[in-house]
């Protein structure tokens, strides 16, 4: 199951129901003694041959195999979890402990994807989507939200379905295309419009996005617009000191680029 190099901990967690710490080690002793997997420092990686011959059994063994793919998607669920209340925009934060299980994790996702687990996809979503933005794996987050915004919409979830696509244009956006920004439009317009079942904090994120949106589209009115619109939510919102000064800096940052781009230097 596992794409890349995995810890004896976690082999022991989806291996076995209740593991036995002596047995896990007898096991990889002797799987090591056989040249069937390869110990990498304190990780483990199966040789080819050895992958063909567990996925052949486990093709014979579906019920077996059912318990494993439940206890390897529990298994990342718990491990995601410490990332749940992570701030994405601190760069300095470390992130070595995801991006060393960053392939398995990956895996993880898209078979919950393939078999339609929309509550384990939008809880592993929600934790690592930032994480995906910071790494650059927009092809992932591309990919990754169309799926969840069709399954939120299809599960009435809209607070996710609204997340999903704020996501998706936020990303769009900052690939600039034309064809990109156009589809970015679509969905932050869409998202405005379901507004209603989000928070004013998201609110005031979709508000930025259409800003940013419009000030790459060259339409500076409307990006104004929006603006001013973003401004008078910020004074409905109950943020506390540090954000609505984040907010401030944000409105600061983009009434600075719509004025050098209309021309006026001295504003």
């Amino acid at each position: 199951l596992f794409i890349s190099s995995v810890t004896r901990e976690t082999l022991a967690s989806v291996a076995f129901d209740k593991p036995d710490p002596i047995v896990i080690s007898q096991a990889l002793v002797k799987l090591q003694q056989l040249s069937l997997i390869h110990r990498q420092q304190e990780r483990y990686c199966l040789a080819a041959l050895t992958r063909e011959y567990a996925w052949a059994e486990l093709y014979t063994n579906p019920q077996f195999a059912q318990e494993l793919r439940q206890r390897w998607v529990n298994w990342y669920l718990e491990f995601s979890q410490s990332f749940e209340d992570k701030d994405w925009k601190e760069w300095h934060l470390s992130y070595e402990s995801l991006e060393i299980e960053w392939e398995n994790l990956q895996a993880v996702l898209e078979w919950c994807i393939s078999e339609n687990r929309y509550s384990d996809v939008k809880t592993l979503w929600s934790r690592i989507k930032g994480y995906l933005h910071i790494r650059g794996y927009w092809d992932e987050r591309l990919a990754w939200s169309a799926w969840l915004i069709e399954a939120a919409k299809l599960a009435g979830d809209w607070v996710i379905a609204l997340e999903a696509m704020c996501d998706r244009a936020w990303t769009l956006v900052r690939m600039r295309s034309l064809e990109q920004l156009q589809e970015a439009q679509r969905l932050l317009q869409e998202a405005w419009e379901l507004r209603q079942h989000q928070t004013l904090s998201f609110q005031l994120d979709l508000a930025a996005n259409m800003v940013i949106l419009h000030v790459h589209l060259s339409q500076l009115q409307q990006a104004q617009q929006w603006l001013t619109l973003k401004q008078q939510l910020l004074k409905q919102a109950n943020l506390d000191s540090s954000e609505y000064q984040e907010q401030q800096v944000q409105d600061l940052y983009y009434q600075g680029q719509i004025f050098y781009r209309e021309g006026d230097l001295s504003q």
